[in-house]
């Protein structure tokens, strides 16, 4: 059995809220910062110093007291100013330079700077020449630095050429930098970022590699508006808005990890065409196989209301992607994927096409609670959707309600060599509540040993096996409330309370607990396992929604070879698989699976070599002659192997 629940008129109405665009935040008013513009006075207890360029507000510091937040003293300026603190030009307003780490008015000459420096485009900037003659024979000088100019002969006597002019030969720009025709043929600058772009030339650019007379440097690149974003896939540059493509990614010029994607990092030696330069892209696998935890952030969702603008990308070499999303302020809101895409526009998973009972290349159900979902992308062979690499917007909901609720969004990447992967194994942290057994006495207790075996037995048909099994005992009072669960549905229910003892556990393991009985089926029905998720709350420990459990009274499910069955079917769940025939019959034209008479999606999964109706199948709806239907297909181990949890 698998808990998730359709819940359709509430996931109708939190969808109907957020596409009203109802639920959007405003933004109020506040007290004038640090360095902005001003006429003759401040909010804030701030002054304005209107000699500055708009005005600037601002405050004495020195001898004085110690600036606010957000600013630092120059003591050397006025007498000592508050300024702005800022990290690159593109922090400051238009008019101002970032020098120092504070926003000052942008330079007129070099006479406003220190010894060493140049004023270049309004900027205080470290060089070694002010023109060519500075420079050895063969070299120009460019934003500052000389830089080889090649056999280019000599200078023309003509003006020189402004940022953005078509050119030939480095020595008709002012900046004395050409690009070559392919990477726009233009006057530009060198640049170690986008925002180096953004302050030092007029054209719309992007940072990225240029083989400039004979030397690789990094220069500003004149942006394609109508090409892809950073994080797509690509098979050359002129795919790409910003003219680079590496290692199948639209990517650009950096400085350090900040300026990149989440999850990318700031490389030295990312390749490019015949040589490297220092580039946005993700870091080198360390082995065949891993996973790569990328940390989104968090964000506050309001009842009703959804993120916007949330997206991550994934390197050449993944097979998967697990979306996570988990609740981190106390709050009884549900939270719900609303809306997933592939990078090449696609829609994958649609909360109103759920909602509306269409089916999609991804399926997931909402769970009761959700404090912390998880949506495994793909969870269906190549046929039914094929990964792609690239960039995947997506959005978070919380279900309708009053309040708010904070939520930390991550992914995990599964990579792999040549994007193929065949066998694996599963880490399982096993709770012992009320069964009779210990940590200590349980690996060796013969019902245990042939649960274990059978599981081994089930899961190698498609390579994968049991790794590493650890064994943990619970409290006497947890073990006296909880050993047989009568209620499960709910934040406070007796299921979510056996799950969050998994808190405490690290790593990526399942949790499994093995219980004395689940007094819960109702309509005549045992409950013989429950998952907390399809897929489970990945590696996120001490939810109402992160673990298995399983039946293993004797007077229940008898030998330890059936527990063994129950354990493999709850745990393919919590791995992504759903059931091949569900209990209810398809739902019919018109029909509604509100009646409980029916099943949507035609009461079956996903994969395309799965057949409803198969019940010698692990993931039909019930256990079979005691465990007889144990068979995978290659689909379904398909989907096995791109958990995260399968290593």
């Amino acid at each position: 059995m698998s808990r998730h629940q359709p819940l359709l008129a509430c996931l109708r109405a939190a969808f109907l809220v957020l596409a009203s665009g109802s639920a959007l935040l405003g933004c109020g008013g506040g007290s004038a910062d640090y360095g902005a513009p001003c006429t003759d006075s401040c909010e804030g207890g701030l002054l304005c110093v209107p000699s500055f360029p708009g005005g600037y507000c601002s405050s004495r510091c020195g001898s004085g007291p110690a600036c606010g937040m957000g600013a630092m003293c120059e003591p050397d300026l006025a007498g000592g100013l508050c300024l702005a603190t800022c990290d690159a030009p593109s922090d400051c307003r238009d008019g101002y330079q970032c020098f120092h780490g504070g926003c000052q008015p942008s330079c007129s000459d070099a006479s406003q700077c220190d010894a060493d420096m140049a004023c270049i485009e309004g900027q205080c900037t470290a060089t070694e020449c002010t023109s060519p003659a500075d420079c050895a024979p063969g070299e120009t000088c460019a934003a500052g630095s000389c830089v080889p100019i090649g056999d280019a002969g000599p200078i023309p006597d003509a003006d020189p050429l402004l940022d953005g002019a078509p050119c030939t030969r480095s020595v008709e720009c002012s900046s004395g930098l050409c690009l070559p025709p392919a990477r726009g043929g233009v006057c530009s600058r060198p640049c170690v970022d986008a925002s180096a772009c953004f302050a030092t030339v007029s054209f719309s650019s992007a940072c990225g590699p240029a083989d400039v007379d004979g030397t690789r440097v990094t220069a500003c690149l004149p942006i394609d508006v109508t090409g892809r974003v950073n994080g797509t896939a690509c098979a050359n540059d002129v795919e790409c808005a910003g003219q680079t493509c590496s290692d199948g990614l639209c990517t650009e010029a950096c400085d350090q990890d900040s300026d990149c994607l989440a999850g990318e990092r700031c490389q030295a030696t990312l390749p490019w065409s015949s040589g490297t330069f220092s580039g946005c892209g993700y870091p080198p696998r360390t082995g065949t196989v891993e996973i790569l935890e990328i940390d989104l952030g968090m964000r506050t969702v309001n009842g009703g209301s959804g993120t916007t603008g949330l997206s991550f990308g994934v390197p050449s070499d993944a097979i998967s992607v697990t979306l996570r999303a988990e609740k981190v302020s106390s709050s009884d809101l549900a939270l719900a994927f609303y809306t997933v895409t592939s990078p090449a526009g696609a829609s994958l998973y649609s909360l109103s096409d759920f909602s509306d009972l269409i089916d999609q290349p991804i399926r997931w159900y909402p769970v009761d609670g959700g404090e912390a979902i998880a949506m495994l992308i793909p969870n269906t062979t190549p046929d039914g959707f094929a990964f792609e690499i690239g960039r995947y917007p997506y959005g978070v909901l919380a279900f309708v309600g009053p309040g708010s609720v904070t939520v930390r969004l991550s992914v995990l990447i599964k990579r792999a060599a040549s994007r193929t992967v065949s066998s694996g194994a599963l880490d399982l942290a096993i709770h012992l509540v009320g069964v009779g057994l210990t940590a200590a006495s349980a690996p060796s207790n013969s019902r245990v040993v042939a649960m274990l075996t059978r599981m081994n037995e089930i899961l190698a048909q498609v390579g994968v096996t049991l790794g590493t099994i650890t064994y943990h005992d619970v409290s006497a009072s947890d073990a006296a409330a909880l050993a047989v669960i009568d209620t499960v549905d709910g934040a406070d229910s007796e299921l979510a309370q056996l799950f969050r003892l998994s808190a405490g556990r690290t790593g990526r393991v399942l949790p499994l607990f093995l219980v004395r009985g689940i007094n819960a089926g109702g309509d005549g029905f045992n409950t013989l396992g429950i998952a907390g998720g399809i897929p489970g709350s990945t590696a996120i420990y001490g939810t109402e929604n992160s673990g298995v459990v399983v039946s293993f009274d004797s007077g229940v499910v008898g030998s330890g070879t059936a527990a063994g069955h129950i354990a493999a079917h709850e745990c393919s769940h919590f791995l992504g698989l759903f059931h091949v025939t569900e209990r209810l019959r398809p739902c019919g034209v018109g029909e509604s699976p509100s009646a409980g008479t029916c099943s949507p999606f035609g009461a079956t999964d996903v994969i395309n070599d799965t057949v409803r109706g198969d019940t010698s199948n692990l993931m039909n709806w019930s256990i079979r002659g005691g465990g007889s239907n144990d068979s995978v297909t290659a689909g379904q181990g398909f989907v096995y192997l791109r958990s995260p949890l399968v290593r």
